[in-house]
């Protein structure tokens, strides 16, 4: 019974730990966004498209044309402008907007 007593205290404790990393890794996101009304914006050719307005976030695609529509003012947690794509869903770095 012991012995099942301490296996039942790791794996809850292990769960405990998994089940809590994420709120610990989003807890530290301080990156936040402001709705604007949707709004045509021009960037370069080939401009990443991220998950989330990081640079250190996960690219999903390349802009492949010039312009997309935007409805969402986004500012990172380095204090850098991005932009939340309408249709899309992802995010750009304002430094790759030409217009």
């Amino acid at each position: 019974m012991r012995g099942t007593l301490k296996a039942l205290g790791i794996t809850t404790a292990l769960a405990a730990a998994v089940l809590g990393a994420p709120a610990t890794a989003n807890a530290t996101t301080t990156w936040s966004c402001t709705a604007i009304a949707s709004t045509p914006m021009l960037f370069e050719e080939g401009t990443p498209v991220h998950v989330s307005p990081a640079g250190s976030s996960r690219v999903t695609g390349y802009l492949d044309d010039y312009y997309r529509a935007v409805d969402k003012s986004c500012i990172s947690d380095a204090g850098k402008q991005w932009w939340h794509l309408q249709l899309e869903g992802g995010y750009v770095y304002n430094g790759y907007r030409i217009g």
